[in-house]
Formats: C-alpha cells, sequence, structure tokens
C-alpha cells in the first residue's frame, strides 16, 4: 500500500493545496504541555516480525505533523473529537482514574481517538502504511465507531514514559489448523497493524487483523478491551512482562495479543460486564 496519499487529505480526499492543508499535529499541544514534552526529541521506531529495525527517525515533538489532513478535517470532527478526549485522557495519565473505570461512552471516545492518533502515526511515518484507505474514511464518517474489524485495547506499563509509539507486526496464531494455508496468512500478517502509543503509564494499541470475523483475544490480565464491546479470547496468563526499558515492554505487550481460528469461540468474554477474563487454554 502507497503510503503518500498525494495532494488529498487521507481521511476526506479533499484538496490539500495550499490553505486547504490543514496542521494536524500528531500528538495535540495539549497533551505535549502536559507532559512537558513539546520540545524533547523522539525517535520514532519501526520494527518487523524479526525484531530488525525497518525506519528510525529523529525530531521533536512539537513539529511532528500528519500533514495529510486537510483543513475542515483538522478543524472539525478532529478538533471536537479531541475536545472529548481531553478529560478522559488527562485524568488516565495523571493516574486519577483507571482503563477499567471508563464508562462504555468514555471507552468509545477514547477508542475512536486512538485510532485517529494511530492513523496519524502511520502517515507521518516512514515506509509503507499499514492502514488501509477506508479505515481511514470510515473514522471520520462513523461518529459513534470506529472501523469494522479495527480492536483497540489499553494495557498498563510500570515505567512512565511522557510520550512514545511503536508500530509493530509480530502476531501470535493460536490453535490455527494444520491444513490452514500459510500464504493466506502470510497475506493476511501483511494486511494487519498494530499500533501502541504510551502516555504515562497508559499503554493504547488499535489493532487490525484482515479476517472477515477477527478473533483476537489476549494473555489473560495482560490487556483490557476498550472497543468494539463484544466478545474476545483469553488464554493461561503468562509471566508479566519483565524489560530494561519501556520500549521493550511495550513490544513484549504486543506480543501477547493473539488471532485464533474463526471457528473458536470457548471461553470469550463480554467487555462491558466487568473485565475479569475467562480462561481459553486452546489445546
Amino acid at each position: 500500500m502507497s503510503k503518500s496519499t498525494g495532494k488529498r487529505c487521507m481521511f476526506c480526499n479533499g484538496s490539500l493545496k495550499g490553505k486547504l492543508r490543514g496542521r494536524e499535529h500528531v500528538f495535540p499541544k495539549w497533551l505535549l504541555e502536559l507532559q512537558d514534552a513539546t520540545n524533547k526529541t523522539v525517535e520514532p521506531i519501526k520494527f518487523d516480525a524479526d525484531l530488525k529495525i525497518t525506519s528510525r527517525r529523529k525530531h521533536d515533538f512539537g513539529s511532528l505533523l500528519a500533514g495529510s489532513v486537510c483543513a475542515n478535517c483538522n478543524s472539525g470532527w478532529m478538533s471536537n473529537l479531541e475536545g472529548e478526549v481531553q478529560p478522559i485522557l488527562k485524568s488516565l495519565i495523571l493516574n486519577e482514574i483507571g482503563v477499567n473505570e471508563l464508562s462504555i461512552n468514555e471507552r468509545r471516545i477514547l477508542a475512536r481517538w486512538v485510532c485517529k492518533t494511530a492513523y496519524c502515526i502511520d502517515s507521518a511515518s516512514d515506509g509503507r502504511s499499514r492502514v488501509p484507505p477506508r479505515h481511514r474514511q470510515k473514522l471520520r464518517e462513523d461518529t459513534n465507531s470506529i472501523p469494522p474489524g479495527v480492536v483497540v485495547a489499553a494495557s498498563w506499563c510500570p515505567q512512565e514514559q511522557a510520550v512514545a509509539w511503536l508500530e509493530y507486526h509480530f502476531w501470535r496464531l493460536v490453535g490455527i489448523p494444520a491444513s490452514q494455508d500459510p500464504n493466506v496468512l502470510a497475506q493476511q500478517s501483511y494486511q494487519s497493524y498494530k499500533i501502541a502509543m504510551q502516555l504515562g503509564n497508559t499503554i493504547l494499541i488499535a489493532l487490525f487483523w484482515p479476517t472477515p470475523t477477527p478473533n483476537l483475544g489476549f494473555e489473560r490480565g495482560t490487556h483490557i478491551p476498550l472497543w468494539p464491546e463484544r466478545d474476545f479470547f483469553a488464554v493461561n496468563q503468562g509471566e508479566w512482562p519483565k524489560s530494561d526499558s519501556p520500549t521493550d515492554f511495550i513490544i513484549e505487550c504486543l506480543k501477547r495479543i493473539l488471532v485464533f481460528p474463526n471457528d473458536r469461540a470457548e471461553g470469550s468474554i463480554q467487555i462491558s460486564g466487568g473485565f475479569d477474563m475467562k480462561v481459553f487454554d486452546p489445546d
């Protein structure tokens, strides 16, 4: 998939010529000021499944812009979403509230913001875009949800970071039948994405595995599914990640997101009824 969207907005396909181009910061000014990160240098890194670095750059947070956003989107629905999510994010970053204490509506708003920010991160980074154009367009069109097939989850890192993010596309496939064509799985993996961001101690992740009914799951106790409000799989909890750096912790966190076959429904949980995942131990 081509990284460039030409001179068209990546969300609405509107013109970006002249004054029609917006100045959308990947991370909003209020968040960078809250975290005292505006002038801090950031080094975005992309990894492949073998943990080889595929992209690495340096610049400061304040100049990190998503260039393919029009002024109408920037000052319209994106600005409205920033206004809605600000009190939620601020409370999470300051550890005034936990993710599991958010209401359904707060989780929906946060999930939409995570997708919007993840798509801006993807657009601003080097290399091939993992996010299909239809996902960006659907996020703008449907103000009540996130694109179909996309999942947003949260985790918590004991090592605090002001602002950080990571794109990483390693997947664990659980209980895949021996008859499954590995070429199909490889193609699905190529079309997938995991984009994580850490704000303070909170980790927020946008996930996509491209099957008609993707069954994404988690190791028990390591993640909280935020949206959509549906069933998810969980497996027995392993040892919680131990790492010397927050970046390594995020990588370990992303490794613990799983893909199950579409016909396995045992052990799923309903995220609206608390957050205590039942165990599904695949054979």
